[in-house]
């Protein structure tokens, strides 16, 4: 995953991999993506219906919960490696903006 900052080229700010959730702009208005995302290689997705997917949650509030608590995990997940990520550009402001963020439970990662 990228993000672009005006006047600079899209950093890196996390490598995702197998089972990572990309995506929950839907979730919440304005309904816009915030990051970027390349791939180096085939990836096989999948992608939901969210408002099929809000009215699952609506009609069952057990899924809506668990559903939640998922997303507010990536949520932190994707907080914490972007956090990370600005402190590594800040301190090696030389390092090229695509090498590639640590992975979860990678050193400097911070989870």
């Amino acid at each position: 995953m990228d993000a672009a900052l005006p006047g600079h080229d899209p950093f890196v700010v996390q490598t995702l991999g197998p089972g990572d959730l990309l995506g929950w702009s839907w979730l919440v208005p304005p309904y816009r993506w915030h990051f970027g995302a390349v791939t180096t290689e085939p990836v096989e997705a999948i992608e939901f219906d969210a408002d099929r997917l809000a009215d699952i949650a609506d009609a069952d509030p057990k899924f809506g919960y668990t559903l939640t608590l998922l997303l507010f995990e990536a949520l932190v997940e994707r907080l914490q490696a972007t956090r990370a990520r600005l402190l590594n550009l800040y301190r090696n402001p030389g390092e090229a903006a695509t090498t590639a963020a640590p992975r979860r439970g990678e050193s400097g990662g911070g989870w």
